[in-house]
């Protein structure tokens, strides 16, 4: 039932295109709608002109300031994340 109401409310919001990849899908499950988001999100969304910005997400993203940081190495994660050994 909590499936149901889910996907119901996210068919009212999908887009047309998000629909024609999800059509002949039969057993569709959260994790097959998940994926299909995602990947619409990427291919498509991410890379076409946004009406408010004047060009893709994407674009837009790299084109702005670096402001991710570099993780540490897997010593160092495994060092930090050591419970009481």
């Amino acid at each position: 039932m909590a499936d149901e109401n889910a996907f119901a409310a996210c068919r009212k919001r999908r887009p047309r295109s998000h629909d024609a990849m999800l059509e002949d899908v039969s057993d569709l499950t959260r994790a097959r709608l998940n994926e299909a988001t995602q990947a619409w999100v990427e291919y498509e969304y991410n890379r076409k002109i946004h009406s408010e910005i004047g060009e893709a997400p994407v674009a837009r993203f790299l084109k702005g300031p670096e402001v991710t940081r570099p993780s540490p190495d897997s010593a160092a994660l495994r060092l930090a994340l050591k419970i009481g050994m």
